[in-house]
């Protein structure tokens, strides 16, 4: 699960769009109401996935069908949860943008990013691309620098 640390704050059921959910990526609403993975760095993120979504009987990775719920932690929570960075080197408190990779976090501005929180793991570590790192949610949906 991408909880971290529990800080009291809960996972919302979120609708979804008809894909696959990753624990850890960063999710906006598709325009419909449902949650779809960012793609690009101007997107607004909603929520982090707090698991992935699996079929029950197989264990295999599930596409979810347009409007069921999948739980997630939404952005200015104050949920400290594992984010899916890309390959980049953090430091305490770095900005968590979003990164070039789908669903993705770095600590890179192109000025255009939005951000979803503060890095609060070890200072210098280098995360390889698909590592979780430890993000504070502290800030609002929506913010840019």
């Amino acid at each position: 699960m991408a909880d971290i640390r529990n800080t009291g704050v809960k996972m919302a059921d979120m609708k979804c769009a008809a894909e696959v959910i990753y624990e850890g990526y960063l999710y906006m609403d598709d325009g419909s109401g449902r949650m779809t993975i960012c793609a690009a760095i101007t997107d607004i993120t909603i929520g982090i996935a707090a698991y992935n979504s699996l079929d029950c009987q197989t264990g295999a990775a599930k596409t979810m069908t347009a409007g069921d719920k999948h739980a997630f932690y939404l952005v200015g929570s104050g949920a400290i949860v594992g984010v899916m960075s890309e390959a980049v080197t953090w430091q305490f408190g770095d900005v968590a943008y979003l990164g070039t990779t789908n669903g993705s976090v770095q600590n890179v501005d192109a000025t255009t990013n939005m951000y979803i929180g503060h890095y609060i793991g070890k200072d210098a570590a280098t995360a390889t691309a698909g590592d979780l790192v430890q993000i504070v949610l502290d800030v609002p949906i929506g913010s840019t620098t």
